[in-house]
């Protein structure tokens, strides 16, 4: 679901979340996001914190928008 509102953006209330079909998925977006100009938020590791099989990278773009690109296997 997708809500559009008007107002003043808040780059912080919104995380974009993609999925990958493997882990060199996930390294190739964030190499090419970083080099694109997005600034590191998480890089390319397993997150076992939300469970084992979970490999993801975080990067926040020019306007400060968090997107994430995850393989879960």
């Amino acid at each position: 679901m997708l809500l559009v509102k008007e107002g003043t953006p808040d780059p912080g209330s919104i995380h974009w979340g993609f999925k990958a079909e493997n882990d060199a998925q996930v390294d190739d977006f964030y190499q090419a996001a970083i080099a694109a100009g997005a600034k590191d938020n998480i890089s390319p590791r397993a997150r076992v914190e939300y469970y084992a099989g979970y490999y993801a990278a975080d990067v926040f773009d020019p306007d400060g928008y968090s997107f994430e690109v995850v393989h879960k296997s």
